[in-house]
């Protein structure tokens, strides 16, 4: 368990209050998102119906995330110096994202990814990992950034070294420690009992545990099943149709999800946990923080591209609470 964060009396908060700062560690890259009817035969094309080019990835996703919601925010990643690299750090710092902690890498290229988004959501991606396939961030940077009041979000889709890093040293900062599961089971594996919260869907969760994910009933053995190995304290397992699952200790939350026309579910994952993690800091229970994540979940995912565009929390609780109607985008 993390230290200092037992409070005298009782059991400890999974996310302390006072949240103080969020950092991200994770994957920069510039996203070109495309909504397209249906994809073309092989050797035949299909025009766009709509195009998006903006800073994300699963570094650049929880932060912006975290900024709406009015969060202080470090990034910790990694650039090229190619125009590329220039747009994501120019998009980040215009969000209120702090890039101190960003290195920019003589030579190297910025990661990029293509989204081709079919109607009804359905996708496909290519990625050009650039500079992220080999960044590793500096444990004595992360320690800089990090203290009690701190959340770290770390993205298993980074390197395994990088993630042992980053973990390692906030762990020891006494920060609270986020995962996402999005990269390799073995990735996740390596760090999990320096995890407080771990969110995954339910692929990857399945592969952590070998529980078939059927519904929510076998979400929660398998977020247990997590719980009993002595890590995390709670456990976020997106079960499709049927919600969102947040298991801890001694509570369990199913918050089904919030209704949209969904247009690209890119970066939903990203918001649902920032948001999760921003608003048990302040002090809401697991399940109202639960459903206004799930509202930024189904925001996110009502529009091309990942990055979010809720104006911030009291538009989520406007719909969570029923005055905001969900229509495509949310």
């Amino acid at each position: 368990m993390t230290p200092g964060r037992t409070p005298a009396g009782g059991a400890p908060p999974v996310v302390p209050q006072h949240l103080e700062r969020i950092v991200v560690v994770g994957a920069l890259v510039r996203d070109v998102s495309v909504q397209v009817h249906g994809l073309p035969p092989a050797g035949s094309s299909a025009r766009a119906q709509d195009l998006v080019v903006a800073a994300g990835g699963k570094g650049g996703n929880p932060a912006f995330v975290a900024a709406r919601l009015g969060v202080p925010v470090e990034m910790l990643g990694a650039v090229g110096d190619d125009d590329a690299g220039t747009a994501v750090l120019r998009e980040l710092r215009a969000a209120g994202v702090g890039t101190d902690a960003v290195s920019v890498v003589a030579g190297a290229t910025t990661g990029q990814i293509v989204h081709v988004v079919e109607e009804g959501g359905t996708g496909r991606y290519v990625e050009e990992p650039g500079i992220n396939a080999t960044y590793v961030p500096d444990q004595v940077v992360v320690a800089g950034t990090c203290d009690p009041h701190t959340a770290v979000l770390v993205s298993t889709a980074l390197s395994a070294d990088a993630v042992r890093s980053a973990v390692r040293a906030a762990q020891n900062a006494g920060a609270t420690v986020v995962v996402d599961a999005a990269g390799p089971a073995e990735t996740t594996r390596l760090v999990l009992r320096d995890v407080d919260v771990l969110r995954g869907d339910a692929e990857e969760i399945e592969a952590l545990t070998g529980v078939e994910i059927t519904d929510a009933g076998t979400a929660t053995d398998a977020a247990r099943a997590l719980l009993d190995e002595g890590a995390p304290r709670l456990v976020v397992v997106d079960a499709g149709e049927h919600g969102n699952v947040l298991v801890g200790e001694e509570t369990r939350v199913v918050v089904p999800r919030v209704p949209v026309d969904v247009v690209d579910p890119t970066g939903a994952g990203d918001a649902l946990v920032t948001t999760l993690v921003v608003l048990l800091a302040a002090g809401h229970d697991l399940e109202r923080a639960g459903r206004l994540a799930s509202a930024a979940a189904a925001h996110t995912a009502g529009h091309l591209g990942a990055r979010p565009t809720f104006a911030g929390l009291d538009e989520l609780e406007r719909m969570v609470d029923g005055d905001v109607p969900l229509r495509g985008g949310g």
